[in-house]
């Protein structure tokens, strides 16, 4: 995905020689027939689900970098063809935007806003939503971020009793906000942890679709990492981070930091 390799460029590798590093490329879906478009699409995700797991050996860790945020959805996929039960799954989503739309209820029809209503409940598109019969229970859900929502995502994170963690609430709360945020992660056998760029304040990651207003600064993320870190059976995903946008490649070494921090 683009984004990914500018991230795992020599500085990467170099303080992680020791990773094995495979790619995979999204096919292009411009020109594919309205008709055939969710299926193709679907087609795609599980190539990308099954291409992760060919790649694991016994003992790696999955780590997946895009990218937008589709590319999460294929990775959660192949977590839990793994570990089967999704009730043991913990899912932490570090983000701006709630990315929990329904597709007709969705402003822009971009499926990287929506990603996480198909894991989570029934969702409006008949090919996405059977990739995932089993649905993650919702209360496996917890979402780190100043949250811009759309009325059908805050609908229905209010009425799901979503937990989340606000800036404000790190930074006014610190002490009991991470003492909740480390029980909820050794609530689950397994943890999965997704980082959008957008999470962070524009002032120090730029480098995205929509940069953050007033968004976290690395040291509050790094408090959380610091949990999560712990956690003794973990997969990672980073994505929107846009090479484009990078001035001086202050964005790619704040991603950079992210994942050293966590791995």
């Amino acid at each position: 995905e683009k984004g990914a390799d500018e991230i795992l460029d020599s500085r990467f590798l170099e303080k992680f020689e020791h990773y094995k590093i495979s790619s995979f490329d999204f096919p292009n879906p411009d020109g594919a027939l309205r008709d055939a478009y969710f299926d193709l699409f679907r087609n795609n995700i599980l190539d990308f689900k099954n291409f992760i797991n060919g790649e694991l050996r016994d003992g790696e860790m999955q780590i997946v970098i895009g990218g937008d945020h589709i590319v999460s959805f294929s990775s959660v996929l192949a977590v839990i063809d793994r570990i089967g039960e999704t009730s043991r799954l913990g899912y932490i989503h570090f983000d701006s935007h709630g990315d929990i739309n329904k597709f007709y209820e969705s402003p822009s029809n971009n499926f990287h806003g929506m990603y996480l209503r198909p894991l989570f409940d029934k969702f409006d598109v008949e090919q996405i939503d059977g990739l995932i019969p089993n649905k993650i229970p919702v209360e496996n859900l917890l979402i780190v971020g100043n949250l811009e929502l759309d009325p059908g995502e805050k609908k229905f994170i209010e009425e799901s009793n979503i937990k989340i963690i606000s800036r404000l609430s790190l930074t006014n709360s610190k002490k009991q906000t991470l003492k909740e945020f480390e029980k909820f992660i050794n609530t689950f056998e397994h943890l999965h942890v997704s980082f959008d760029g957008d999470v962070l304040d524009k002032s120090i990651f730029p480098a995205t679709g929509i940069p953050s207003e007033n968004g976290f600064r690395l040291e509050e993320i790094m408090s959380l990492i610091k949990i999560i870190k712990t956690h003794n059976s973990l997969t990672i995903d980073f994505a929107e981070y846009n090479p484009q946008k990078d001035i001086d490649e202050k964005s790619k070494k704040i991603a950079q930091e992210i994942l050293f921090a966590i791995i």
